[in-house]
Parts: C-alpha cells; structure tokens; sequence
C-alpha cells in the first residue's frame, strides 16, 4: 500500500496585494438623482461628483487590503490632483468611472496605494474628470491622532484693505437667494459664517476670506462614511473650500450665474481627519489670480486651529445659468 501523501500546509486566502498583478481596474457607474437644496442650480455639488469614483477601496479590498488590515487600520485619502474638464453634470446623467490602482507600497507598517480615475458621460462618453496622483493609506486610530501636519503656502500675511464680516443670518440670507452659488439646505451649505472677508489687501493684494463651520457628532456625513469609523470625507472638505471661494466671488456682486470649478487641475493634500470630537472647521482663501467672472485661490482647511487640508491652484468661475 502507497504511503499516504503529505499533509497540505494550509493555503492563506490572501498575502497581501498582488503587487505583480499591478496595476488592476475597476469600471463603475453612478446614476445622478435630484436632490432638492444641495446646489443652487440643481446640479450635483463638485464633492457629490468626485465621490462618485469611490470604489478605489473597493478594489483595493478585492485585492486583499481588508486581510492585511485586518480591521486594524482605516482607510483615509492623502493626495489627489482634480481636473474638471466640464460643468457639472445634470440629474439624469450616468457617470462612468475607470478606476485604475498602479501600485502599492509600504511606509513602515502602513500600506499606501496610488491610484487614478477618468469620469465620462456613460452616453457621450464626453470626459468629465480626471482624478491623477491619488495617493491613500490605511492608518491605525494612534496614527491618526497624531497627524505628521501640513506643508503650507509660503505666501506674506499682508493686512487686509476694508474686511467685512457675515454673520449666519447674512450667509443665510445669501444661500436664500436661489440665483447665488451657495446651497439652499443647510446640510449641504458649509459656509457657516464669515469672520471676514476683503476684495483687496492680503497675501496677493486681491484680498482673501476666511469662513467657518460649525461641527457635530450627529452630522449627517458621520453615519454615512464609514461604517464604524466615522469621519468627513476630504471631497466633502474640497466643496467647503469651494464655497468659500464662491463667497468672495458673490462679495465682487455676481448675480444670476452658477458657479463651476476649473479649468485648471486643483492639488488637494490632506494629513489629518474631520472626526466626532472636533468642533469647528476654519476655511481660509488667500485669493492669487481674479477675472471678471473667477478666481484662483490656495485654500487652508484647519480643524480646530490645526492646519489640516490645503487646496492649490483652487479655481472657480462663472457660467451661464
């Protein structure tokens, strides 16, 4: 009689990400709804249409992040570079995402991965984004509680010329007005308040505003992303940034428009989270270049007086309604 064969080792179901199987993709679909209130126009906000490629960490969990992490480590975005290469699209609009993962890498025991997206019109195929140099990681919560901080713009502080202030009644009578840029449901309407606001003076002599908003551990983002790790999404601090930005523009008296972002790529980076605990978010856009209808700013996000998220080369302009 045969010997019996040698007991199998057992087979781990994952070691880790392929890295030789690199890069991988993922094609997915997002149907835009109407939403009542979240935009002036009725178009999807910028952060509803960039959040709509999420599913880099659905593929990175395909490739086997969730066992290497093993519900240890959370996932947060580090970098990404966005360029808008057309309005916002309508409600009605299939948005379709090619998701590329190119590599992976290790910085000591966290696991960073690169990434890339194109976003086209399902039915024209007309690009709508590009999302490049998208860097994210998985982090463990002593890590992110200890954020390594934010290079910031070496810019002067020069003083402001004849700054203003809004308080939340004056920005909600702005975001009343359904002509303007700043959204009619509170939810979605992250300008607070205007600590103060100047169409001259400042770092590029063209003035500069700094907003707020206020924090709560009941916000509705926190039940919704993630699961059992509650925090704000970082394109949800982009579209602060934004409406920052379409404030001073409303302050120059734009009337009867609606506000797109671009043409120019924006450079978003982010070394620390928005999380329940924190309790106010300070916008603070030192506008760099203006013409009659838009502006380019570098916005700094800070999360309770700490610098957490900057927004370069941020553009916003005026389009025909």
């Amino acid at each position: 009689m045969p010997a019996p064969p040698p007991p199998r080792r057992p087979r781990p179901r994952h070691r880790g990400p392929p890295r030789r199987a690199l890069p991988r993709r993922i094609v997915t679909e997002y149907d835009v709804p109407a939403v009542p209130g979240w935009s002036a126009d009725g178009r999807p906000p910028a952060c509803v249409v960039v959040e709509s490629g999420q599913a880099d960490l659905l593929l990175a969990s395909w490739l086997g992040l969730d066992a290497l992490c093993r519900g240890e480590r959370v996932y947060r975005l580090l970098d990404c570079d966005l360029h808008f290469l057309a309005d916002r699209p309508r409600p009605g609009t299939t948005l379709r995402h090619d998701i590329r993962i190119e590599r992976f890498d290790r910085l000591g025991d966290t696991t960073l991965f690169w990434f890339r997206y194109d976003c086209v019109d399902a039915a024209t195929r007309a690009p709508v984004l590009q999302m490049r140099s998208g860097c994210a990681g998985f982090f463990t919560p002593a890590e992110l509680a200890r954020p390594r901080g934010l290079r910031l713009p070496d810019v002067p502080d020069r003083p402001l010329v004849d700054p203003v202030a809004l308080d939340e009644r004056a920005v909600a009578a702005l975001a009343a007005d359904g002509a303007l840029g700043l959204p009619t449901d509170p939810r979605w309407r992250l300008v607070h308040r205007v600590p103060a606001l100047a169409l001259a003076g400042g770092a590029h002599g063209l003035g500069e505003v700094r907003a707020e908003q206020d924090l709560r551990d009941d916000d509705w983002f926190n039940a919704v992303h993630f699961r059992d790790d509650p925090c704000m999404p970082g394109t949800l601090m982009l579209e602060g940034c934004l409406q920052t930005v379409q404030t001073w523009l409303l302050a120059r008296g734009v009337r009867g428009a609606r506000f797109e972002v671009g043409p120019t790529p924006i450079r978003l980076r982010c070394r620390g989270q928005v999380a329940p605990g924190h309790r106010r978010l300070a916008y603070r856009a030192r506008i760099r270049e203006a013409g009659p209808d838009w502006a380019t700013a570098d916005v700094v996000l800070s999360v309770d007086g700490t610098p957490a998220v900057v927004a370069h080369d941020l553009t916003v302009r005026v389009a025909a309604v």
